[in-house]
């Protein structure tokens, strides 16, 4: 993990040409909204250097749910658009499994993306993605 940035609910952090955010969040009351996920875009953008790479979101365990500002923000965001390759969604329960679906098929069904129970599924997907890229240039 090099130079993780860390936010009181989430981490943000450059691995191997991967980048992950392990959002850290077990308050069934929250929601996500579009300030923080400003300053998360931001986070990305500094780490990527404008480099697009794979992003991994590391749901597990979380509680809570986004606000549609936020959602729509991240789909939208043109620094997203330039620096994500492909997301892998990680989670562990249902009600994350169907919000992340709908978030999908609602704001952002242009980008691969690929939900799975394990962070090395997650891994092994990002890796596959990241070799197609690098082949087709």
């Amino acid at each position: 993990m090099n130079n993780p940035i860390i936010f009181p609910k989430a981490k943000i952090w450059l691995d191997d040409g991967i980048l992950f955010w392990k959002i850290l969040n077990d308050d069934i009351e929250f929601v996500l909204s579009d300030i923080p996920i400003q300053i998360y875009i931001e986070a990305m953008r500094k780490l990527t250097g404008d480099q697009a790479c794979p992003l991994i979101i590391d749901a597990r365990d979380v509680k809570g749910t986004y606000s549609i500002e936020a959602a729509k923000l991240f789909a939208n965001s043109p620094i997203i658009k330039e620096v994500r390759l492909s997301e892998a969604f990680v989670t562990n329960s249902i009600n994350s499994r169907l919000l992340i679906a709908s978030y999908v098929r609602i704001f952002d069904s242009q980008t691969p993306f690929l939900i799975v129970d394990s962070l090395e599924e997650a891994i092994t997907y990002s890796h596959e993605i990241k070799r197609a890229n690098n082949a087709s240039n």
